[in-house]
């Protein structure tokens, strides 16, 4: 996390990403090359990968927006095609050159490292950085992951980890456990497996997810039967141990859950009622309003439609954004977060349907269902049989033991995998998440053999020291361009603020290295259209008209790049929109020019009631008062409840001399929206007094 980047979170994982597999893949292939020989292990997932691959590639190629479907939406991130190449990258890395001792290693370094993230989180519910968020972060913690639904599920997929070293760690009082030759010594206090469980679950219920809880929940069923079915029957002491460890541990979360709560309990601590919404920094998928349930069924059937309207290869990857905006439902005007950007469909699965339509969604569902199908060929090399072989008990005893901890490792993978899944059917993966779905079941793939099977052969080999040469060329290109990738972002960073708070010449500087940086990325040019726009706008007031002229020229020429490069986004039409209207001082066709980018983005946004609100308002300063009613009339029926059309509506009928229409409008103000607007009051008494 880095608070000088444009986004605080996901950015710097995104950009960590990047660098991390350029590394590997590099390292891997000059392992490649200095030993001469292909290092690639066969996977049962190699071929749904590349499928999937596939069809999120054509998905990018055939985008409405390419840029977007290349390197996700900016301020998600995470989701374009270079991710998704990244991951399987990354898994294909991790089968091909880890064993088990560093699969096992991975484990701890996961686990270890969770305890700073969940310590901070839990610092937060008590108020540490309160009145620096502008989300209610004591109510929902969401530490170094941005969203307390983004923290509450990679909690869910690592926590099972904790459960299979408890039972491993107290594997009927053995410590010394022999793995195929390799001999793994637990030094460590037993119970530390148990502490880090509990102080993970106590961050959990911080967050307050109920996607989380429901995630939990289902793979604690998974994990403890899955255990269950694997205990030798015939040991009664084994099976002691492993009840015994069963129901201490579930006892110590549910007193956890009794003394914190949930959000549907109240904390027996407290007397605060139970938080049955959900809160967040941009839409109440996640936040207070409308219950999230009901914001979730129209955005899911927007999703829906847009498929219908994009069957085979949907919009393009991570383009919901800009395709939602034609299919939203007038519905969703009715919600509390109405004119909330919609970047995803909340719902993984939805938001494959739409952006990749029904190849990208079979491809995810294959993948997955093979995924399945690898953790079931992992776990059926785990059987051991003991009973028959000419062992003594201890022999036999050892050899259990040493088949359970592979089990249970891998059904922690499977518990942990199984919970992504539950929080992506109500969310959708940010990059943690994600890097686990992919390495997950790799790493059940590593975890057998401390050999590292590889299909290998040897090729002609000139020159390695080019071929290397080469590959670290390619690499520093790679890395300089991600170098640029992240500067950019924080000269964009630095101008936007700089634009909020009317910095405008320092705004300019940045975001202009911005655009000069990464030239191809909309968001830069729009926001650099805004820095110019304010300086004409401050040149036209202190009547330096001819030195504006040229800022005038050049926000108009930086809004059209950012819509050139990204057509189908509304927000930068919107934006041309208000430039354009904005600078009419310097020429008044430009009010001509702005209604038809209005009328244009329109037919991208058809049920946005501020849009048509604006074209309204747009034909009336052209002095086309009938059409500007025409027009408002169509925002009051997209979102009766907006206030803004009402009145615009009501001063709209006075000018046109209809008082009884004004009366009307101003009436149902005080009446069903806002019953004590003083001005609005002020207006229908001038009302009734004209018509007196």
């Amino acid at each position: 996390m880095n608070t000088a980047t444009s986004e605080i979170f996901e950015f710097n994982k995104i950009i960590l990403l990047y660098f991390g597999s350029t590394f590997i893949i590099t390292a891997w292939i000059i392992r490649m090359i200095g030993e001469r020989r292909v290092i690639f292990r066969r996977t049962f997932l190699d071929l749904p990968l590349l499928l999937f691959i596939g069809s999120q590639g054509i998905s990018t190629l055939l985008s409405i927006d390419f840029r977007t479907s290349l390197l996700g939406y900016y301020s998600r991130f995470n989701g374009g095609f270079v991710s998704i190449v990244c991951y399987a990258l990354l898994y294909w890395a991790w089968v091909s050159n880890m064993n088990a001792k560093k699969t096992r290693v991975t484990c701890y370094v996961l686990l270890v490292t969770s305890i700073p993230v969940c310590l901070y989180g839990i610092a937060q519910h008590f108020g540490i950085d309160k009145d620096i968020w502008v989300q209610d972060v004591q109510n929902r913690i969401f530490s170094t992951l941005g969203q307390p639904n983004w923290l509450a599920a990679w909690i869910d997929a690592i926590i099972p980890l904790t459960w299979a070293l408890s039972l491993n760690l107290k594997n009927n009082g053995i410590s010394d456990v022999k793995v195929q030759n390799e001999k793994l010594q637990f030094k460590i206090q037993n119970y530390w497996p148990d502490v880090l469980s509990i102080i993970l679950f106590i961050t959990l219920l911080f967050t307050k997810s109920r996607s989380g809880l429901l995630a939990f929940g289902i793979e604690s069923i998974v994990f403890w039967g899955l255990c269950s079915l694997r205990i030798r029957k015939d040991d009664k002491t084994y099976w002691f141990s492993f009840v015994k460890q069963l129901l201490i541990l579930n006892f110590a979360l549910l007193t956890v859950t009794i003394f914190i709560g949930t959000p549907w309990t109240t904390p027996i601590i407290s007397n605060q009622q139970p938080t049955v919404q959900t809160q967040s920094p941009t839409t109440a998928l996640e936040s207070g309003g409308t219950e999230s349930g009901e914001i979730r069924k129209i955005v899911w059937q927007g999703a829906f439609d847009i498929w219908k309207s994009y069957p085979i290869f949907g919009t393009g990857v991570e383009t919901f954004a800009f395709a939602y905006y034609q299919f939203k439902l007038e519905a969703h005007n009715y919600t509390s977060e109405w004119d909330y950007l919609y970047n995803k469909a909340h719902n993984e699965y939805l938001n494959y349907l739409a952006t990749t339509g029904l190849v990208g969604l079979i491809s995810y569902l294959v993948l997955i269902g093979f995924i399945f199908y690898q953790f079931k060929i992992q776990n059926s090399k785990f059987k051991v049989t003991v009973q028959n072989a000419k062992l003594d008990n201890s022999q036999k005893l050892l050899t259990f033991n040493c088949n359970f901890e592979l089990c249970t490792l891998n059904f922690a993978l499977i518990s942990g995998f199984i919970s992504i899944l539950v929080t992506n059917f109500f969310g959708f993966s940010v990059v943690p998440i994600s890097l686990l779905f992919f390495l997950f079941p790799g790493m059940a793939m590593t975890a057998i053999s401390d050999k590292t099977q590889v299909t290998s052969w040897e090729k002609s080999n000139r020159n390695q020291m080019i071929g290397i040469s080469l590959v670290l060329l390619v690499t520093c290109y790679l890395l300089l361009s991600t170098g640029s990738y992240y500067s950019a972002d924080l000269s964009y960073s630095t101008g936007r603020q700089a634009n909020r708070s009317k910095d405008v010449i320092t705004a300019q500087k940045e975001l202009t290295s911005a655009t000069e940086k990464e030239p191809n990325e909309s968001a830069y040019w729009d926001e650099l259209a805004l820095s110019n726009k304010q300086i004409a706008i401050a040149l036209s007031e202190s009547k330096q008209i001819e030195k504006g002229k040229k800022y005038v020229k050049d926000a108009i020429d930086e809004s059209k790049q950012a819509i050139e490069l990204s057509p189908h986004n509304v927000n930068f039409k919107r934006n041309y929109a208000s430039t354009l209207t904005a600078l009419s001082s310097y020429d008044q066709s430009y009010l001509n020019e702005a209604l038809n980018v209005l009328k244009d983005s329109i037919a991208y946004a058809p049920t946005d009631p501020k849009l048509q609100y604006t074209l309204a308002a747009s034909y009336y300063r052209l002095g086309q008062l009938d059409q500007a009613i025409v027009e408002m009339e169509k925002a009051v029926e997209m979102k009766k409840d907006y206030k803004e059309t009402h009145y615009a509506l009501a001063l709209m009928y006075e000018d046109a001399k209809q008082n009884d229409k004004a009366k009307e409008e101003f009436e149902y103000i005080l009446e069903k929206i806002d019953k004590n607007d003083e001005q609005v009051k002020k207006e229908l008494e001038e009302v009734k007094d004209t018509r007196d």
